[in-house]
């Protein structure tokens, strides 16, 4: 592959209303929730200031509230709009729609409901904002809800969490960590092509072997919510190896996507989302604006941002078939030793540099099928490969209080998935 393939970098902000009774996450939403106004704020500030393209994710409620706001700065500044489906706050829409509204995100209803929604919340959105929207948002998914956005007209699904235990209820174990396109009938599993799935997008650039041999773990990540439970200060190196393993990934794959994500929640003082001393929004937006400065410190350094919907688009332009990536991993902690990953439609593997197969994933006509034993079993891999690695303290001691007070958070319809 060439070094000249693109590494494409997107910024997205979930800007979405939550409300406690209704939450599926009710100790995320404190008092009387709603919109995380001061989060849209910073990130609309940061990135305006900058001049770095940015994606929101909007729910409806976010739709009829800045609307206004959100056309002009798609007019002025080129923001993107994306649809945020996995919804956390009645949304008076769907009762306008005919549709009863239920919690726990796309998953609990029919398919006919889920066309009913997506078309309508795409309606809505092109009325608001005067352009069409094509992508939707979350990571609650089952075979209704991709056949559904496939009849709405939806491009891509955004929200895949590549193979990791702990987040949200919502880890996609065993799927390729790039785009593909993704079988309607089980979304972990990519097809040949656009005329038989759907495009999915990633949440984050996983870090890979950290992801892989720690999976009880959710932040080995760009996530930078997940990443400030543990280094205020990540963004001076080890979101500068995660760039790097993108550009790795491109120059040896036709290309590659770095995502991050945060929620404006994760922004905001107000209390409406953030349990202070596990995850401080002051670290986290001391750590997003560090991101983006560190990507326009060095103009086409790390690669080119942009938004969701105009990397959909030079995707099925270019790329109507999934393709096969590769990425030579090292470990920005420096615990672990070198590891190749890569993936196509028939399996994804984990090597070592001399080429030896240690963990497997495969595919089966658009299903999972056959993983190696190592590839469940991590903490054996783990320990054969490296016995002595440790994480460092800080991560530790914030992984321990996060999970201490998450195990058993999780509500009825959200159970994570093994």
């Amino acid at each position: 592959m060439s070094a000249d393939n693109p590494h494409f970098i997107n910024f997205a902000y979930r800007f979405a209303a939550r409300e406690p009774s209704f939450d599926a996450y009710p100790w995320k939403s404190r008092g009387a929730g709603g919109l995380p106004w001061e989060g849209f704020e910073k990130a609309a500030w940061l990135h305006h200031t900058t001049g770095t393209p940015m994606t929101w994710m909007v729910d409806t409620v976010a739709l009829r509230q800045a609307g206004r706001r959100l056309r002009k700065f798609a007019d002025v500044f080129g923001d993107e709009v994306v649809l945020w489906l996995d919804v956390f706050a009645r949304q008076p829409l769907y009762e306008e729609l005919g549709v009863r509204q239920r919690a726990f995100g796309l998953r609990n209803y029919t398919r006919e409901e889920l066309v009913t929604i997506i078309r309508g919340c795409r309606e809505f959105a092109s009325e608001t904002l005067g352009r069409d929207v094509r992508i939707g948002a979350g990571f609650w998914w089952n075979p209704d809800v991709l056949h559904a956005a496939r009849e709405a007209g939806l491009d891509a699904l955004w929200g895949l969490c590549w193979d990791q235990k702990g987040i949200d209820g919502a880890t996609h174990r065993g799927s390729p960590w790039f785009p593909y396109y993704a079988s309607p009938e089980d979304f972990k599993a990519p097809v040949r092509s656009r005329e038989d799935g759907i495009l999915v997008l990633p949440w984050y650039r996983a870090d890979l072997g950290n992801a892989l041999l720690h999976d009880d773990h959710p932040p080995f990540t760009t996530h930078s919510g997940e990443l400030t439970r543990w280094n205020a200060s990540w963004p001076e190196h080890y979101v500068r190896e995660l760039l790097d393993q993108g550009l790795d990934e491109a120059r040896r794959s036709p290309f590659a996507l770095t995502e991050f994500f945060t929620g404006c929640e994760c922004l905001d003082t107000s209390g409406i989302f953030h349990d202070e001393e596990m995850c401080p929004s002051s670290e986290i937006w001391e750590n997003q604006k560090a991101c983006v400065r560190q990507i326009i410190a060095e103009p086409g350094r790390f690669g080119r941002t942009v938004g969701l919907h105009e990397f959909t688009d030079w995707h099925l332009a270019n790329h109507p078939e999934t393709t096969r990536h590769e990425l030579h991993w090292r470990d920005p902690l420096g615990e672990l030793p070198d590891l190749r990953f890569a993936a196509d439609t028939e399996a994804l593997t984990v090597s070592r540099p001399d080429g030896a197969i240690i963990a497997s994933q495969h595919y089966l006509d658009g299903r999972l099928a056959a993983s190696s034993p190592e590839f469940i079993d991590r903490r054996t891999l783990l320990k054969r490969l490296a016995p002595a690695a440790k994480l460092p303290p800080a991560l530790a001691g914030r992984l321990a209080m996060k999970m201490g007070k998450e195990k058993d958070l999780l509500v009825e319809g959200v159970a994570l998935e093994h």
